[in-house]
């Protein structure tokens, strides 16, 4: 028996954001692990399934759900802590995809992982099934890539990706907090942000593009000077999470030129 892990990037809750590729590999699958946070409403999980659903025709494909393993707390060092988290997640996939393997006589096996935006930007998934592949005899991974929320930033504000032959930096909240802005850079993009991190910022010259929840009908889009609009983002963003119990949000930062 074979196993063929698809990373599967699926946009951000539209199904038109899904690729031919990556519906043509959704179809091909006999078992889609769909994961969710403890604690966490269903409908984010939910969202996912039916992206997929809407693309399978029979009933032949089988969605199994589990609770993604907390990443613990610990006197760790960061990397140390995420190292240890991936193992635990990895044992939950291994552990599934061996319950349903255990049932079936199938000589190949399709085990697709839905993955919001695209799987290679600000994702662990790759270095998730790297461990299962290490686990399960006669694994294979591939990555089908998918709109990540970057694209979908810039194409809602219909805004450039980058200034005319200038470089970009794409870096996470936790990172902008502790180092603040690098020398030598003029646009930034923020993702996995939960502590609007912007506000540490004390230049006024930095303009912000944000936007939680691209492609869905809650898709919200705020821009300004970081100065002037970042207590409304963090208002907004407080009441949109305090409602829906779950948020996807992405920024773009950019210094602004002063005549």
């Amino acid at each position: 028996m074979s196993i063929n892990l698809y990373l599967i990037g699926i946009g951000f809750g539209d199904a038109k954001h899904v690729t031919e590729e990556a519906a043509k590999t959704i179809k091909s699958c006999n078992l889609i692990l769909i994961g969710k946070k403890k604690e966490e409403k269903s409908e984010i999980a939910d969202l996912k399934k039916n992206i997929c659903k809407s693309f399978i025709k029979t009933n032949s494909v089988k969605f199994m759900e589990f609770i993604i393993p907390e990443r613990q707390l610990t006197n760790k060092k960061y990397i140390n802590s995420v190292i240890d988290w991936h193992d635990d997640i990895a044992k939950t996939w291994v552990d599934i995809i061996n319950q349903y393997t255990s049932s079936t006589a199938r000589g190949n096996i399709n085990v697709g992982i839905p993955i919001w935006g695209d799987p290679s930007l600000y994702d662990s998934s790759q270095r998730i099934a790297s461990r299962v592949k290490n686990a399960l005899y006669h694994t294979s991974i591939k990555l089908i890539p998918g709109l990540s929320s970057i694209q979908l930033l810039v194409s809602a504000f219909g805004i450039p990706f980058n200034e005319i032959g200038k470089p970009v930096l794409i870096t996470t909240g936790r990172l902008l907090k502790e180092r603040g802005w690098p020398d030598g850079t003029e646009t930034i993009y923020v993702v996995l942000d939960g502590e609007c991190s912007f506000t540490i910022l004390k230049d006024h010259n930095i303009y912000i593009w944000w936007a939680a929840y691209l492609g869905m009908k809650e898709q919200t889009l705020i821009k300004g000077e970081v100065s002037k609009i970042g207590k409304e983002i963090i208002k907004t963003r407080n009441t949109l999470r305090s409602d829906k119990g779950w948020i996807l949000d992405v920024y773009k930062l950019q210094r602004l030129m002063r005549n």
